[in-house]
């Protein structure tokens, strides 16, 4: 009778317990958590210090000085540099703002801003503003050395104060914006044209 009993249910409880142990082992072997490298896996956690390299649509960059007398922004089309180094820009417009609440504003097709050594640099089509002097510029490129807040124009530099009548060309200007263009050097040699006293 027992051996009646053990072939009659066999089937009926052997292969349906068999099923669900197949199925939950399956179960259990797929969910386990991926093998992660080890860290002395080659390029996993191994101390590289490669750069992490980023490229951004319409970025925003902005820094002040440390006594807070100048307080730039940058906006450009597109920013492809890497991590805590800087990158390439393009279409470029960046707003000084000095003590006096007085803007610069300067308008560039490319640059490229060094975090480290807080240098920002433009070229290529430079055009500059000075609203609360009625000043305008032009030039081939344009450094703005952050921790000594000098800004250097380069290169061709036509400058047009339009208040005063004058007109200025030289090969290069470099003015201290901690004291809103009160010092302003004008280097190799200077054309104006004083066209109000004609």
């Amino acid at each position: 009778m027992l051996r009646q009993i053990y072939e009659k249910y066999l089937p009926v409880v052997f292969w349906p317990l068999f099923l669900i142990l197949i199925t939950w082992g399956t179960w259990h072997i797929v969910t386990l958590p991926e093998n992660l490298p080890s860290p002395d896996a080659k390029g996993a956690g191994n101390g590289s210090t490669e750069p992490l390299k980023v490229r951004s649509r319409h970025p925003r960059l902005s820094e002040s000085s440390s006594d807070g007398s100048v307080r730039w922004v940058l906006w450009s089309e597109t920013l492809v540099g890497t991590i805590g180094q800087g990158g390439e820009l393009t279409e470029i417009l960046v707003q000084f703002t000095l003590t006096d609440g007085s803007v610069l504003t300067i308008e560039a097709d490319r640059g490229s801003y060094d975090e480290t050594e807080k240098h920002l640099e433009v070229s290529g089509d430079v055009h500059g503003e000075y609203l609360s002097a009625s000043m305008e510029f032009t030039c081939n490129s344009v450094d703005y050395f952050h921790r000594d807040r000098q800004l250097a124009l380069t290169g061709d530099v036509n400058l047009h104060a339009k208040k005063e009548g004058i007109k200025l060309a030289c090969p290069e200007v470099v003015a201290d914006l901690t004291e809103r263009f009160e010092r302003v050097e004008f280097r190799g040699g200077v054309d104006i044209d004083l066209y109000k006293l004609r």
